[in-house]
């Protein structure tokens, strides 16, 4: 058994994070011996946005009545069987290109039905810029949503794994499952419809093959939650 970490480390020095977002922030409360008790205590205050880093969108991300990060059942977030579908040549002649419905139908014929009950992953590459080069990652060095360049699910992307599977979520390694100004954010409406959900900035997509491993997806157990910072790990 092989354990495969897809989360980044959370950091104050991350700058691969959607504009107008809380980043990471981690400020010492203790880090030291000066204490009533004269022993080395480590003790930090963090605050960000959910949606910063590996991340998750819950349900109710952007649907009223879907599933807050509390309520996702553990049934979908452990052992989940997972798959890649590799975009990552057409991405590199597009940095907007999106997965649709033909990058599935030609995944299935050359790997087979998809499992019940599985993660879509979507591999661009694009992890290589996460760390190296946040201009390339976000597509722009201005701090604009309506600047943003990466690529993303599409449209009959998302209508064919809603009708042809039941897929319990999504994920990427790019900075959304969308790009959303493109096309109404109707990957996140239609995904949550359905109590699926998302996940965002995912590492190491490289080193997984197309299918014949599990995914487990530990969002913080946010009350209420859109969405939350994730530990997301593979196991083959």
């Amino acid at each position: 058994m092989v354990l495969l970490d897809l989360s980044y480390t959370f950091s104050e020095s991350d700058r691969s994070n959607w504009p107008g977002n809380h980043p990471f922030r981690k400020t010492v409360v203790s880090e030291g011996d000066d204490n009533d008790m004269s022993c080395f205590i480590a003790h930090y205050n963090l605050s960000m946005s959910e949606h910063v880093g590996t991340h998750m969108d819950a349900p109710f991300h952007f649907n009223p009545s879907g599933w807050t990060t509390d309520q996702i059942p553990l049934e979908v977030l452990v052992d989940v069987p997972g798959v890649v579908v590799d975009i990552s040549e057409k991405c590199k002649e597009d940095n907007m290109a999106k997965l649709e419905k033909e990058d599935l139908e030609a995944w299935v014929k050359e790997n087979g039905p998809m499992p019940a009950k599985c993660l879509v992953f979507m591999r661009s590459g694009w992890g290589k810029y996460y760390y190296s080069s946040p201009l390339d990652f976000l597509g722009t060095d201005q701090n604009d949503e309506a600047c943003l360049k990466f690529p993303g699910f599409g449209a009959s992307g998302i209508d064919w794994l809603m009708s042809k599977t039941s897929c319990v979520g999504i994920g990427v390694d790019t900075l959304s499952i969308e790009l959303g100004r493109t096309q109404g954010c109707y990957v996140h409406r239609t995904l949550t419809r359905g109590n699926r959900y998302g996940i965002e900035c995912l590492a190491n997509l490289e080193q997984l093959p197309a299918r014949g491993f599990t995914v487990t997806v530990l969002p913080l157990k946010i009350g209420g939650g859109s969405g939350g910072p994730c530990r997301v790990v593979a196991k083959m």
